[in-house]
């Protein structure tokens, strides 16, 4: 963890930011979309300065997108516990998120998701309350 911000081992060239969020788009692999987004879970759950490259509308955009169209049990998993970290290193993000999952489809992913991705959920709505 980087909390006193005084190593250099978490910074992220900006050339490789931009790839790893490149390779969420919808155009790529799932698979190849899935590690994109684990590896951003990845930096955000371990680094704050890092994380919060990865931190803006954009990307939350993107993994809005993988959430709501993967196929995978796991991808969806990861993109809204990432959601999550980058709501928590950002939150300005919030009410974007909450505009984009409405209301009712917020109730439902709290009602019918995994733990996981329920507690990720919960997690964005203690941000926006704080």
């Amino acid at each position: 963890m980087d909390e006193d911000g005084a190593t250099d081992a978490w910074k992220i060239p900006a050339r490789a930011y931009k790839q790893v969020v490149s390779h969420l788009d919808s155009g790529h692999d799932e698979v190849v979309r899935f590690y994109a987004g684990k590896t951003i879970e990845n930096i955000t759950a371990q680094s704050v300065n890092a994380g919060q490259q990865f931190a803006s509308k954009d990307t939350a955009e993107m993994l809005l997108h993988c959430y709501r169209t993967s196929t995978i049990d796991g991808f969806k998993v990861s993109a809204a516990v990432t959601i999550s970290h980058i709501c928590k290193l950002n939150a300005e993000l919030f009410p974007y998120i909450f505009t984009e999952i409405k209301c009712d489809e917020f109730c439902k992913i709290l009602c019918d998701s995994t733990p996981r991705v329920q507690q990720s959920f919960i997690t964005m709505l203690n941000v926006a309350l704080i």
